[in-house]
């Protein structure tokens, strides 16, 4: 598996939008990536590279929804 040759290059923190890029295209030919969303989805994660997803973003997206349907009550 990628990540676990290099863990460090999954990290988002101070990641450039093309590193983020790249870490998260090796994830789709690896045989786990389906596991790694599942944990991913299942513990929250909310940083790094997760299934070929940076999950910053995606807790991002989530904070925004929230407050939109917070502002329409």
């Amino acid at each position: 598996m990628p990540c676990s040759a290099d863990p460090c290059q999954w990290d988002t923190d101070g990641a450039s939008e093309e590193q983020r890029e790249v870490a998260a295209s090796k994830c789709w030919p690896c045989p786990a990536i389906t596991q790694c969303g599942a944990f991913a989805g299942a513990n929250r994660e909310v940083h790094g590279i997760w299934a070929g997803h940076d999950r910053s973003k995606l807790q991002g997206r989530k904070a925004a929804k929230t407050k939109r349907t917070e502002e329409t009550k």
